[in-house]
């Protein structure tokens, strides 16, 4: 304990013998830290958030289900894609900001947070990202459903044609006066074939005004659920943490320099 005592007695001596070297390195410190805090170019951060549904009105018509949570890291690729990306690219530039995307922990949210120089700009992108995200997931939706829809009217062409074709054949046995047992027996073929299309002709005619109605819906498995706030203050430089490590850094360096000297 005594020992201890007198090398802090040692080290308060060299302090106040060569006090105006450390005041001189004390400043020093201490004024680089503060030019660091208050020249250096302030980053503002803003956050939007959207949420992916476990499957939406367009899933269920198009039978198909929406991302679950386990492919939530395939949406955030999606998010930072030249497909989502490039019109705010177009808009602000490649280098003006910096992106990261997160999913929030036991949920199917995912966090857009973009870093930039302004406050303003920050919640623009970050905002301008949702939108664009969530306007893509409908095209691509609005483009499925068209392609359905293409498809399905190719579809109910031919059925269209094969049930006339049936129509046809069936009123040449429509005869039972004149039929014969194997006309008979090819009367009731096609009837059961006629009655096999025309569930087959109704379901496609359901599933294209199916289609018709998706093309025409707002609302999607992605929608936002948080637009960006314009942040109030910078992330970095923290000013008052900067400021408390500065002392501490500049003190230790102040009686670090006076222990070195007086060890001279």
């Amino acid at each position: 304990m005594k020992e201890d005592e007198i090398d802090f007695q040692h080290y308060v001596k060299a302090l106040k013998r060569y006090w105006i070297t450390s005041a001189i390195v004390f400043i020093v410190v201490m004024g680089a830290v503060l030019a660091y805090t208050f020249l250096s170019s302030p980053t503002y951060e803003a956050k939007s958030l959207v949420v992916i549904a476990s499957q939406d009105q367009t899933s269920f018509l198009l039978g198909s289900s929406a991302p679950k949570v386990s492919d939530l890291e395939t949406q955030k690729l999606l998010i930072q894609s030249s497909s989502v990306m490039n019109s705010i690219y177009a808009q602000y530039g490649t280098d003006t900001f910096e992106l990261s995307v997160n999913t929030v922990k036991n949920s199917n949210v995912i966090e857009i947070v973009v870093d930039t120089n302004t406050a303003e700009k920050a919640s623009l992108i970050a905002n301008a990202i949702a939108e664009s995200y969530v306007k893509y997931t409908r095209d691509m939706r609005t483009k499925d459903a068209t392609a359905t829809i293409t498809f399905v009217d190719e579809q109910i062409a031919l059925y269209d044609a094969e049930l006339d074709t049936l129509y046809k054949k069936m009123i040449e046995y429509d005869k039972p006066e004149y039929q014969t047992v194997k006309e008979k027996l090819e009367y009731q073929a096609l009837t059961r074939e006629q009655t096999a299309k025309n569930k087959i002709y109704d379901s496609l005619l359901s599933k294209r005004e199916e289609a018709r109605l998706i093309t025409s819906l707002e609302s999607g498995n992605v929608n936002i659920i948080s637009n960006a706030d314009m942040p109030l203050a910078p992330i970095k430089p923290n000013i008052p943490l900067n400021i408390l490590l500065g002392l501490i850094l500049a003190t230790g360096a102040a009686f670090g320099s006076a222990l070195a000297i007086d060890k001279m």
